[in-house]
């Protein structure tokens, strides 16, 4: 025997849209477990990868707000070049504590409160984007909801059928029967398991589209029948009603609104007036097969298939040789019965109801019940009612034992339910409740599906059709009699039963009746929507021969669109997905090509015959490690320095290098030449590295008649074009591009290996700075430095 594997056997891998959400949001990928964790794998790396550029951004940014002509401390143009170089979070905050706690003494910077936004922006970035990186698959997560692709998804093939006889003709059954029987017996026990074990969220209970089915409970104070059948004084019942379910929603059956169907189940239950229609205890004469006995008849319709009038009988034999055993294995014994209503087929019925049952919108239920042991305590309930005191059962031979049991007030009382169904489909596309005018109204199964009010009248779409058809088989098969049936042939399906020990069984509540009811209806829901996967996976069949998988269009678009879960594979947010990516992939591209971006932009300018270039983006240039080390170089008189087209610099071909006195020059500090408090003439010396002292004079010029310009004629002019010098302005010029007051001003090497760079100017004069080497950490507080 060849059964359907298990749901999960059979799952779309690739992209598909769950229309749950719709386009372009619904856009799904479902991978197997490995390829899953590849792809969170690769996120995660691609998530930190656009927080490294986005650092990149921000970093920029804050360096180009800073920036300023004015004149700063130290500490700013520390902080300004560690945000320009460098490249990480965690290195910026670690370079930014340094240099705050390394001023701290200077009491009038406030090196810590100045240092701690940078630092807190930092932090908070790389803590950001490192969650954002760990929790990335939850942000493209799409839920454990998966495609069912099984091949073994149809019906019934007519052989078999044929081969299992109709319900008009009584005969022996035959194997296919049985088989079939039993294993629709087992699936609706699956069903009940489900329930018992799945009453609350847990990561073992997702079999189903949903974990549960709602539905709203109502009690009301009349009878749903005529008042002559309803339990006098009880004058209550209860309504178990599911709301319009969708098909897309509640069964998985995945669809656009203009495809779905929606159904709904009211269900109305009350305890019956035994004592007018089930007899008292009365003798049945012996036949040539069976002997005399004793039983209880319930007369609310004539049973056509057993050739009687009463609807149910009750033998004396269970009641009275199961007293006293413990080996009795079902102390509750249920039997149930059935009956269309409206213009349901005789055929299709276990009794005909007495008027005062029969309901022509309603197929009716009902549940006869006995209990063959004693209570411990009196049961007020109407259905399971036990108030007749007795002593507990032992044998003759046995003392006595103490103590009052109860028994039950009537051998069998019976419990009606009321079953009405209803299907819907959508008006409006994007509309999940329809209007009334597209509704069936609600009545029994038979005319709910093939009445003149069916669902057919409201010419269906033929994904419709299907849809509508396989909700509607699955809520045949998913019925309070269907489902009572089929578990009370191995378990009767109570609550009460868990209470038995022994002889006796523990008190009930008054209202257990009711819980029996819900409990019913949820096994009816969870059996609901497993027939409607079944239904996709093959698994309605004990055997996968029986299936014929030639279907309609309709029928084949169903079968490849049933959602199911409870699977290893993983399904992702196509969406989210492609706009991380697409977001990402801009970060990069920006922090990747800015700087290149900057560099062409100053190089058009310089085209374009323009002198002067923004001062901040200058300052980004500038504050870069590569042009500050360029500085350094040329300081010592390595002049044949250009760029690259993409900005970087660049010495001569075949240049070489060296950093001059390392072993001397541990400290290089900016020192002042000369303070001088007015404009007049000025001393420009180079000085050589290790005597300030010494050096060539350039100049030394007056400057109170006019502006005079000096001409320097620089190895590659590169720097310096003209300085003028006034009363009032200072200016120089670099490399025609950018002018600047009182900024840093290369000059030509004197020949004698000095430094020739003058890089700042005092605050309070026109005084400027050489260098110098000294071991003394730190310029004068009132010195501000405008390296380049």
């Amino acid at each position: 025997m060849v059964r359907a594997e298990d749901a999960v056997a059979y799952v779309h891998q690739g992209f598909w849209t769950n229309w749950t959400k719709g386009r372009p949001t619904g856009a799904t990928l479902t991978l197997e477990p490995q390829n899953a964790a590849i792809l969170i794998a690769i996120v995660a790396v691609y998530v930190q990868l656009v927080g490294s550029q986005l650092w990149k951004l921000v970093v920029f940014l804050i360096h180009q707000l800073r920036a300023t002509q004015a004149e700063k401390d130290g500490l700013y143009h520390q902080q300004q070049v560690i945000l320009r170089n460098t490249g990480t979070e965690m290195g910026a905050v670690w370079q930014l504590i340094r240099v705050g706690f390394a001023w701290r003494h200077h009491v009038q910077l406030k090196a810590t409160w100045r240092s701690l936004p940078l630092i807190l922006i930092a932090s908070l970035h790389f803590t950001a984007f490192n969650v954002a990186s760990i929790f990335s698959s939850r942000l493209l997560d799409a839920g454990d909801e998966v495609l069912s692709i099984s091949p073994f998804c149809g019906v019934f093939n007519d052989d078999y059928m044929a081969s299992m006889g109709t319900s008009s003709v009584i005969s022996m059954p035959n194997s296919l029967v049985v088989e079939y029987s039993a294993y629709i017996q087992s699936r609706y026990q699956q069903s009940q398991q489900y329930v018992e074990f799945c009453s609350t969220p847990s990561s073992v209970c997702r079999h189903l589209p949903r974990q549960t089915i709602p539905w709203n409970v109502t009690i009301n104070h009349s009878c749903p029948f005529a008042q002559a059948a309803c339990l006098p004084g009880l004058n209550q019942s209860i309504v178990l009603d599911t709301g319009l379910l969708s098909s897309h929603r509640h069964f998985g059956i995945n669809s656009p609104a203009a495809d779905r169907v929606q159904y709904r189940k009211v269900t109305t239950c009350t305890i019956l007036n035994d004592a007018e229609y089930i007899t008292d205890w009365h003798n049945i004469s012996a036949t040539n097969s069976t002997p005399a006995k004793q039983v209880v008849d319930a007369y609310y319709g004539p049973n056509p298939i057993a050739d009687r009038n009463a609807t149910f009988s009750y033998s004396e034999w269970t009641h009275l040789y199961s007293f006293d055993q413990y080996s009795i294995t079902n102390p509750y014994q249920m039997s149930v019965q059935y009956t269309g209503g409206g213009t349901t087929p005789e055929v299709y019925s276990d009794f005909v109801p007495i008027p005062e049952l029969a309901r022509s919108d309603a197929d009716i239920m009902l549940a006869f019940l006995s209990f063959s042991k004693v209570y411990e305590a009196a049961v007020d309930d109407p259905w399971f009612r036990a108030t007749v005191p007795t002593s507990y059962p032992v044998p003759e031979s046995m003392d006595p034992v103490e103590g009052t049991v109860f028994k039950r007030d009537k051998p069998v009382t019976t419990l009606a339910c009321a079953e009405q169904h209803q299907l819907c489909v959508d008006k409006d596309s994007d509309k999940d409740v329809p209007t009334s005018d597209k509704c069936t109204p609600l009545g029994g199964w038979f005319d709910t599906a093939a009445g003149p009010n069916s669902i057919d009248v409201f010419n269906l779409t033929p994904q419709q059709g299907a849809v509508a058809q396989r909700l509607f088989q699955s809520a045949v098969d998913s019925s309070f009699y269907s489902v009572l049936l089929g578990l009370a042939q191995r378990d009767t399906p109570l609550l009460a039963r868990r209470s038995i020990q022994g002889l006796t069984g523990m008190g009930l509540p008054i209202d257990q009746w009711q819980n029996e009811v819900r409990y019913w209806s949820n096994i009816s829901m969870a059996n609901l929507q497993r027939s409607v996967v079944d239904f996709s996976t093959g698994r309605f069949a004990a055997d996968t021969s029986y299936i014929n998988t030639t279907l309609s269009p309709a029928q084949s678009w169903l079968c490849q669109n049933q959602i199911i879960r409870g699977t290893s594979y993983r399904s992702f947010d196509m969406f989210a997905l492609i706009l991380i990516l697409v977001l990402g992939l801009i970060i990069i591209i920006i922090g990747s090509t800015i700087e290149d971006c900057l560099a062409l932009r100053r190089k058009r300018q310089m085209r374009q015959g323009k002198t002067t270039s923004s001062y901040r983006q200058e300052m980004w240039v500038r504050n870069e490690m590569l042009d500050m080390l360029r500085m350094l170089f040329e300081r010592q008189g390595y002049s044949t320095w250009g760029r690259s087209s993409n900005g970087v610099p660049i010495s001569g071909p075949g240049q070489m290098m060296k950093i001059a006195d390392l072993e001397t020059t541990d400290n290089l500090e900016l020192y002042a030449t000369q303070d001088s408090k007015k404009p007049r003439s000025q001393r420009w010396r180079i000085a050589p590295s290790g005597n300030s002292s010494a050096g060539t004079l350039l100049k030394d010029h007056d400057t109170h008649q006019g502006v005079e310009s000096f001409e320097f004629d620089h190895a590659q002019g590169d720097f310096l074009r003209d300085l003028k010098l006034s009363k009032t302005k200072r200016q120089f010029t670099v490399d025609e591009r950018y002018t600047s007051d009182f900024t840093a001003l290369p000059v030509h090497d004197d020949g004698q290996g000095g430094i020739g760079h003058v890089m700042a100017e005092r605050r309070t004069s026109w005084g400027l700075w050489g260098e110098r080497p000294r071991r003394v950490p730190q310029a004068p507080s009132d010195w501000i430095g405008r390296a380049y």
